[in-house]
């Protein structure tokens, strides 16, 4: 799956927004922090993006309602998809 996750703007898809930073310290970061990192997207692709892609970070769930997503597994999934992304490069460019 092709998401809009890279740290420089050259990278991203066209109409995407580069990723609102994570604060300074940060453990976990909720739901709405997260679709606004990744470019303002709805709760609804968020739902689908978890769905669809099984490497996608997975909610934690405090008070049985509120999404939060650890920091630490967002930035190694953002990883994983600049690898994946700079693998397809050299498959393509040779």
């Amino acid at each position: 799956m092709n998401t809009p996750l890279a740290n420089d703007a050259s990278s991203l898809e066209i109409g995407s927004r580069v990723p609102t930073p994570i604060p300074t310290g940060a453990v976990y970061i909720n739901a709405s922090q997260y679709c606004a990192r990744l470019g303002g997207i709805s709760f609804t692709t968020l739902a689908r993006y978890i769905r669809d892609d099984p490497d996608f970070p997975r909610a934690r769930y405090f008070a049985k309602r509120i999404r939060f997503f650890k920091v630490s597994d967002i930035l190694a999934y953002e990883h994983l998809c600049e690898v994946r992304s700079a693998a397809q490069a050299i498959i393509h460019n040779g």
